[in-house]
């Protein structure tokens, strides 16, 4: 049999070993006692008393004016800012003289305006209202404007503007040769037309009233007051009837063609 000898004195560090395990015992008791320690009885809060509700609505009215009285209750006053509307200028007018009908009236919305922007906006619609009185009148307005124009007399002239299919110079001269002194005849063949200048306004209108839709060489002539009517200032002196002549016998239109030969190159003398 062998035999086993422990020493009687401990190591340091099974002597380290020993204390930790003694704090750890006493560490396991503390939590112990903790848990099987008894809990404290809570103390229910006191609610308050409820005042006992009034017989009617007279007496709670007057323990309302009792506490209000001496100052047990105070009613909070609002600080706030009151916000008001102001009136427009034809809300006023309108107050003020109930009995006048106002001219036009519409909604006008409520806004928070100073009275010059109201001033400003009162101004441009006003020149709107203007314009717009000005473009729109009565039906009895526009037919006495409507008389009035057509019974303007139609411009008057010298010249008379003649149209018909095949019409020629001869055909126009001896048209109106008859009706008063022809001073001048220009022609626009492909376009059927002429324009017969004469020395007098009478004898233009004889002209329109007599030769119009007149069949002359087998031409048709429709006769009218030319649109332009060139100027000729006949003169009075003698001396100057030539020159009135000359000058009244060129083309309105102007019928100047180039008198020189053409000049022809081949293509050797080109380079």
């Amino acid at each position: 049999m062998g035999y086993i000898n422990f020493p009687a004195r401990l190591t340091d560090e099974e002597e380290k070993l020993r204390q930790k395990y003694a704090l750890l015992r006493k560490k396991k008791k503390i939590l112990q006692a903790l848990k099987t320690a008894k809990p404290e009885r809570e103390v229910p809060a006191q609610q308050p008393a409820k005042r006992p509700a009034p017989e009617s609505a007279e007496d709670a009215k007057e323990q309302a004016k009792k506490l209000l009285k001496s100052g047990a209750i105070k009613i909070a006053s609002d600080s706030q800012d009151k916000h008001s509307f102001k009136r427009t200028k034809f809300m006023e007018k309108k107050l003020k003289d109930p009995e006048k009908t106002p001219s036009a009236v519409g909604f006008q919305p409520f806004q928070a305006t100073h009275p010059e922007e109201e001033e400003r906006e009162i101004r441009p619609r006003q020149k709107v209202r203007a314009l717009y009185d000005n473009f729109v009148s009565g039906g009895f307005g526009e037919k006495k404007e409507r008389d009035i124009r057509v019974k303007e007399p139609p411009p008057r002239g010298n010249t008379i503007y003649v149209h018909g299919h095949g019409v020629s110079e001869e055909i126009l001269r001896k048209a109106f040769s008859n009706l008063g002194n022809v001073v001048n005849v220009n022609m626009e063949k492909d376009k059927n037309v002429g324009f017969v200048t004469f020395e007098k306004m009478e004898s233009a209108d004889s002209a329109i009233s007599e030769v119009n839709n007149a069949m002359i060489d087998g031409v048709q002539l429709r006769v009218s007051m030319a649109r332009r009517q060139p100027s000729f200032e006949q003169a009075t002196d003698p001396s100057t009837t030539s020159w009135s002549s000359i000058a009244a016998s060129s083309s309105q239109k102007g019928s100047h063609k180039d008198k020189r030969a053409m000049v022809t190159y081949d293509e050797q003398d080109i380079f």
